[in-house]
């Protein structure tokens, strides 16, 4: 990028921009060479609008604000994720000190600390989503409807994926090695055996989420052809492994693996056909600008 003299800033400072005016994003992370952001689950918008956008500016230059907007890619969306955030790793635990063996008093190492254990990943979400064929400019596009929520997606007559798999388990932390012990001989020919230090125990791993329930509400079953559910249950997270010591560059300690987390249940599927009146009497309720119940097909 240039700045206002017409310098080129090769690796300018995140940290300076300035985002205003953001429209169905949010900024989950700025850093000195990275920024990052997220965008809601819900699509739908009314056509010729711009789903997503934002303000930039630069601290500290005149130059004005400039607004960016950026449409939905309706080739690359393909998934409506309902799915549970994985567990934190536990952090592995620090190693103990190694003996000098210079001494009859250094003949010791120090104990290695234990891994702490992963934390539990989170469950998919249960979600009841309405499905039917909306007339969206010249194009038929499939409209979603989450009854819970009042989430409003669409997407093109394509299979989509529906994830409400459950998170995986962070991993348990490493044990922390035991110093190791080294042997000392004086000037007497007297021998100090090394010690080594105790090993640290391995963190437990993360048990995982269970996959959510997902139904689908249509009154077209050919629809659900374009469906594929996930309600997989997550993984267990590993235990973390154990620590070790030595003496004198032998094996003498191992300390204890961690557990692993356990895996979680699946989730379900069912579906629900009702009659065209039905459908249209439940997304009734729908307030979302630009929608009309008058474009809904069956």
């Amino acid at each position: 990028m240039r700045d206002q003299s017409g310098e080129e800033h090769i690796n300018p400072n995140y940290r300076d921009f300035r985002f205003d005016r953001l429209k169905n994003i949010t900024i989950v992370q700025q850093a000195r060479f990275r920024v990052e952001f997220r965008t809601g689950k819900a699509t739908f918008h009314p056509p010729g609008t711009a789903l997503y956008g934002f303000s930039l500016s630069v601290k500290d230059n005149a130059f004005p604000h400039k607004i960016y907007t950026y449409p939905l890619n309706w080739d690359e969306y393909s998934k409506i994720d309902y799915s549970g955030l994985d567990g934190k790793d536990g952090e592995d635990g620090d190693d103990g000190f190694s003996a000098s063996g210079s001494s009859a008093d250094s003949v010791q190492g120090g104990d290695g600390e234990d891994g702490s254990d992963g934390t539990r990943g989170y469950p998919g979400k249960d979600v009841r989503l309405l499905l039917c064929r909306y007339q969206y400019n010249a194009e038929e596009k499939l409209l979603w409807y989450d009854l819970e929520r009042e989430g409003l997606y669409l997407s093109d007559v394509k299979e989509m994926v529906i994830d409400a798999t459950g998170g995986d388990g962070g991993r348990g932390g490493r044990g922390g090695n035991g110093g190791s012990g080294r042997t000392y001989v004086d000037e007497a020919n007297t021998e100090y055996p090394g010690i080594a230090g105790t090993p640290g125990e391995g963190g437990d791993g993360g048990h995982a989420g269970f996959g959510g329930d997902i139904t689908l509400i249509t009154s077209d079953p050919r629809l659900l052809s374009y469906i594929s559910a996930k309600v997989e249950g997550g993984q267990g997270g590993p235990g973390g492994g154990a620590g070790r010591s030595y003496v004198d560059g032998d094996l003498e300690k191992r300390g204890q693996a961690g557990r692993d987390g356990r895996d979680g249940r699946d989730g379900t599927v069912s579906t629900n056909i009702i009659s065209p009146s039905k459908l249209r009497e439940k997304l009734r309720q729908i307030g979302k600008a630009g929608f009309e119940l008058e474009k809904v097909r069956h």
